[in-house]
């Protein structure tokens, strides 16, 4: 299988006329980005297979009057003109076998499918869970009265490709397929689809995020600590927190220091870790937010259909927590670890990020979906801001009684303040997730 070079993306919505006939020097080709929905093995000996794709965008060129009016796939329903039929050779099909499997760890199937197939005998299947997205470059052919297009070179999206025409097929399909088709394939969908469309409909994704670049920092701790001579100083998140508000006109800009000036020795486990020196003070870059000053209350929806490119302001809501990722509040307190004496040793707990699922205050919808609730993400230090513990090693404690108390405080509506804010991920890539500004305000 040919790599597809660099190109330009032409949407299905806007191909240029295909042309009847063979193809020749003249027939338009056209480099596309699509999601695969269905694959069909026809009769003839040796003839291509068909791939049903789309891009979710309407071209008329795609109806024909001897297809169905709408296709069905794993009960997901596609207008005839959104679908485009591409014609290719099963030598091929190996290879992208490989290159699925390599980008997620789990097998496609498409050429053991093919070959399990007896010849002479027709049959197609659904791809849609593979969530299968190709940049495809195709002759525009029409058959008949239809296009039915020719693909010798493919390969799979590339989810940090910045293209328009990528980034929005992603957008579309998060907006478009059933949500149960993320749910039950978060781990690929996770692989082959950005973060950031997939926080939409998987709320819940974001903690396996912040666990990895957690697991991530410790290594790089790690990593420092062999590379500075035995020296190790690992991050502690525990602080008290400063803020300054300036009054501008119509906003406000608050700038938040964190300070690391608190040390408490462990009250229970004195024995069981390291303990490390008071850390000297410091401060982390200022957050600047602006907020509106007449604090208009908004609802989930509101906030949902928001500009993802506006972050740093300030909404107000009426909410209920509902839930937290992880509900097992165990996992909340970790242990940093360094190595003493050339062997491994356990360091001070450092808080772990915690997720909090958001509702309406008066909202009565019985289920709960990506588009009544909101998924918000509190650092380990906001966390213990919001449980009123000033030591980390009073959360290492009782964290397992904390979870009761604050499910039942929280039953209740609080009016939170909202900001959508850069959260780091592997290296110096960011997610902008939903934050709390003042978790004080639900503090135990």
């Amino acid at each position: 299988m040919d790599n597809v070079p660099v190109a330009r993306l032409t949407k299905v919505c806007d191909f240029p006329p295909g042309q009847s006939g063979r193809v020749n020097v003249n027939t338009p080709r056209v480099t596309a980005c699509v999601l695969v929905l269905n694959v069909e093995k026809n009769v003839a000996r040796n003839s291509p297979c068909s791939l049903y794709v789309t891009d979710f965008t309407f071209n008329p060129q795609t109806y024909s009057d001897l297809r169905p009016n709408r296709y069905i796939w794993d009960d997901y329903s596609v207008p005839l003109g959104k679908v485009l039929k591409i014609s290719v050779f099963n030598r091929y099909f190996r290879d992208l076998d490989d290159e699925y499997e390599l980008r997620t760890g789990q097998e496609l199937g498409l050429n053991q499918w093919y070959l399990d197939i007896p010849e002479g005998q027709h049959q197609k299947t659904s791809f849609l869970r593979k969530l299968l997205i190709l940049n495809v470059e195709i002759d525009l052919r029409m058959y008949l009265d239809s296009l039915e297009c020719n693909s010798y070179s493919f390969n799979i999206a590339d989810p940090t490709d910045k293209r328009k025409e990528v980034q929005d097929l992603f957008d579309r399909m998060v907006n478009e397929l059933p949500l149960e088709i993320f749910q039950e394939n978060q781990d690929i969908a996770g692989k082959l689809i950005p973060s950031t469309f997939l926080l939409r409909v998987l709320p819940q994704y974001s903690t396996r995020l912040y666990q990895q670049t957690y697991a991530n920092a410790r290594d790089s701790h790690q990593q420092s600590y062999n590379s500075t001579n035995n020296s190790y100083q690992p991050k502690v998140h525990y602080s008290n927190n400063s803020t300054q508000i300036r009054q501008h006109h119509n906003t406000q800009t608050i700038e938040e220091y964190h300070t690391f000036n608190d040390f408490v020795e462990d009250l229970e486990h004195h024995s069981d870790y390291i303990s490390t020196p008071a850390p000297t003070m410091s401060h982390t870059k200022p957050v600047r937010v602006k907020k509106e000053s007449s604090q208009p209350i908004y609802q989930i929806h509101q906030l949902l259909g928001l500009n993802a490119d506006a972050p740093n302001q300030v909404y107000t809501v009426n909410a209920r927590v509902i839930d937290t990722s992880p509900s097992d509040w165990s996992l909340l307190c970790g242990k940093l670890y360094g190595i003493k004496n050339g062997k491994p040793e356990v360091m001070d707990p450092a808080p772990l990020d915690l997720e909090l699922i958001l509702v309406d205050a008066t909202s009565n919808d019985k289920a709960i979906n990506c588009r009544n609730s909101l998924s918000v993400h509190l650092p380990g230090n906001s966390v213990m801001e919001m449980l009123g513990i000033h030591a980390v090693e009073e959360m290492y404690i009782n964290v397992s009684s904390l979870y009761e108390r604050f499910m039942k405080y929280t039953a209740k509506p609080h009016k939170l303040e909202l900001c959508r804010k850069p959260v780091p991920l592997n290296g110096e890539e960011t997610i902008d997730a939903w934050t709390i500004l003042n978790p004080n305000v639900i503090s135990l």
